[in-house]
């Protein structure tokens, strides 16, 4: 929900008017959206088990029809969220691999890299039976280095006099090289546990 930048760019292209403000709108419309629902989700399970709420909150509840509801809209978010992941990472290992972007490959090449997509996502999947190390490391890694250090990086590259956001900037990428090991080190821990 939050952490999905990559998706930025091909949603503000499609907008019709790609304004700042209604692209200023549909991002928080999207991430309280996000946020709403987290809300709801995690007020439930803490509702339901205090402090001993289990990382997978839907195998905690007993089997029920309003449960088989929710794990049905479950299905339906993650075979439509699906492609929205797939799509930037294609267009990246695209512009990895042959330096172009994906919509610019013949069939040949655009089909290979998909299937190649598809295989190691559906491998991954099958093998990993417990998400949430994983998903720990990928909030640990990626999350920080796309919400922190990244963005500190490219304003301090972008702006070359020193003012007060800069060092800001500074103190951004310095939070994030901190706290990466930090979350690495407290998944393996069991620190989220």
């Amino acid at each position: 929900g939050y952490t999905c930048h990559q998706n930025t760019f091909t949603l503000v292209n499609e907008l019709k008017r790609p304004t700042q403000s209604r692209c200023d709108t549909f991002i928080i419309l999207a991430v309280s959206t996000c946020c709403l629902f987290y809300f709801v989700v995690a007020f439930s399970g803490y509702h339901t088990y205090g402090s001993n709420v289990a990382k997978d909150i839907i195998a905690a509840y007993p089997n029920t029809k309003f449960l088989a509801v929710g794990r049905i809209g479950l299905a339906f978010n993650m075979a439509f969220s699906y492609p929205l992941q797939c799509h930037p990472c294609r267009n990246s290992v695209s512009v990895l691999v042959t330096g172009e972007p994906a919509q610019y490959l013949d069939d040949r090449v655009f089909y290979t890299i998909t299937f190649c997509i598809l295989v190691l996502s559906v491998g991954i999947s099958m093998a990993v039976h417990d998400l949430g190390l994983v998903l720990g490391l990928v909030g640990a890694t990626g999350s920080t280095t796309i919400s922190y250090i990244l963005p500190g990086l490219f304003y301090t590259q972008y702006f070359e006099e020193w003012h007060f956001m800069k060092g800001m900037a500074y103190a951004m990428v310095v939070m994030g090289a901190i706290m990466m090991p930090v979350m690495v080190t407290l998944c393996f821990m069991g620190g989220g546990e």
